[in-house]
């Protein structure tokens, strides 16, 4: 079974980006990103890791990319891991999914570079992420306030001006006004 970093270094870097660009084609990112991404990957040592790079089918055209840890049935999201910790990943890629090393590769990528091009950048939102999460566990952040939709907004508006143009015919007819 071959690592993330064993692919990285035998597929050519064109293939995988026109894979992308073919399996992703309303969100392909862009080239220098991949490129500049590509050039740091090859050469990263690969940090060793138990977890391994699962791809799964998901509805077609999607694939999932996830983490599993053996003996462990749980899946893990793995798009703020360390680069090179995923160099030192095990592919597994699931039955039924019959996918090209570019096409393999591809998924691999975009999920690398999900939340960004640069690994400081990546780091530093999941940094973000778990003080937000870690404040909202000690409550010392308050749940996001429940915002009213438009449609809400208009029928009580609407409630409202009935409600004072009924008042107003109300007072008319007591003080003799004509409607």
């Amino acid at each position: 079974m071959a690592t993330v970093g064993d692919l990285f270094r035998k597929t050519a870097r064109d293939d995988v980006i026109a894979a992308i660009e073919q399996l992703y084609p309303r969100h392909p990112g862009p080239r220098s990103g991949y490129e500049r991404v590509w050039s740091q990957l090859i050469a990263m040592q690969p940090r060793p890791t138990k977890m391994k790079c699962v791809l799964r089918a998901n509805e077609p055209p999607f694939v999932d990319v996830l983490g599993r840890m053996p003996h462990d049935p749980a899946t893990y999201s793995i798009s703020f891991v360390r680069w090179a910790e995923w160099l030192g990943m095990r592919l597994v890629v699931e039955t039924g999914l019959a996918l090209t090393e570019p096409e393999v590769l591809a998924h691999v990528l975009w999920e690398m570079t999900y939340a960004g091009y640069d690994e400081a950048s990546i780091q530093s939102q999941y940094r973000e992420l778990r003080a937000l999460a870690r404040a909202y566990r000690r409550r010392e952040a308050a749940p996001p306030p429940i915002k009213k939709r438009p449609q809400d907004e208009g029928k009580r508006f609407k409630k409202r001006y009935w409600r004072r143009m009924r008042r107003k015919a109300i007072a008319d007819v007591k003080k003799g006004v004509d409607c």
